[in-house]
């Protein structure tokens, strides 16, 4: 990344994006597994307490591959950023 944003502030900048981004990737997973009426109550869970690992055994009753499929959206997620900043 230092090479493609050499300034500290638009790399911390950039970075805030990413985290920002993953964030809603992540969530994007979560809230597609997780059937509707049960958004609020994950929701209120990890608002609780969000370095809980108890919310990987919640949403494993709905998709047990969970974890997978986070990380695949994630190494997505990157890689269409990596693509962007070697675009230009």
């Amino acid at each position: 990344l230092s090479q493609h944003v050499p300034d500290e502030a638009d790399r911390a900048r950039v970075m805030s994006y990413l985290d920002a981004s993953l964030h809603h990737v992540v969530m994007d997973v979560i809230f597609t597994t997780v059937p509707v009426a049960m958004h609020e109550v994950f929701l209120v869970r990890y608002k609780e307490d969000p370095g809980n690992g108890d919310h990987l055994e919640f949403l494993r009753q709905f998709n047990p591959t969970i974890e997978e499929a986070i990380r695949y959206a994630a190494q997505q997620s990157k890689r269409q950023f990596i693509d962007a900043i070697h675009a230009g």
